[in-house]
């Protein structure tokens, strides 16, 4: 497989990747809209609930967050492998503009994308709490 064969794959990667942030967040502003504006008679069962589900919708994203941002990498390893040479050499059979492409390609860590998501979930679940707890009695 050529680099201009993987280089369509790394970007459909890259929107795949984006696709699930961007519903991560979507979920998190949805529930802390939720907790936040519903008249809720058992409001600490509800948030209970919604904690649970909430968790378990973060454990799926982050595991397929997780296995995008592998492919990412090993697409990543594959058409930039090691450290690009000089302008004008010829690396790894890979000329100078390649290796400019690949100083513009980022792909982001696993350990980086995991600590983002854990703290979202985090900061999500300490706000409905703090929403629940916080809210006047009625």
């Amino acid at each position: 497989m050529e680099v201009k064969d993987m280089l369509p794959i790394f970007f459909e990667r890259a929107n795949a990747a984006q696709t699930l942030w961007t519903l991560y967040v979507t979920i998190i502003l949805g529930l802390l809209a939720f907790i936040g504006s519903a008249k809720l008679t058992r409001p600490k069962l509800v948030a209970s609930l919604l904690s649970i589900i909430f968790l378990i919708f973060a454990a799926v994203n982050l595991s397929a967050l997780c296995a995008v941002t592998a492919q990412r990498l090993a697409l990543f390893g594959l058409m930039c492998p090691g450290t690009p040479g000089p302008p004008g050499t010829d690396w790894l059979g890979v000329t100078w503009p390649m290796t400019k492409l690949c100083s513009t390609l980022v792909a982001p860590g696993g350990r980086g994308v995991m600590a983002l998501h854990i703290l979202g979930d985090l900061f999500t679940l300490s706000s409905v709490w703090f929403m629940i707890l916080k809210r006047p009695k009625s």
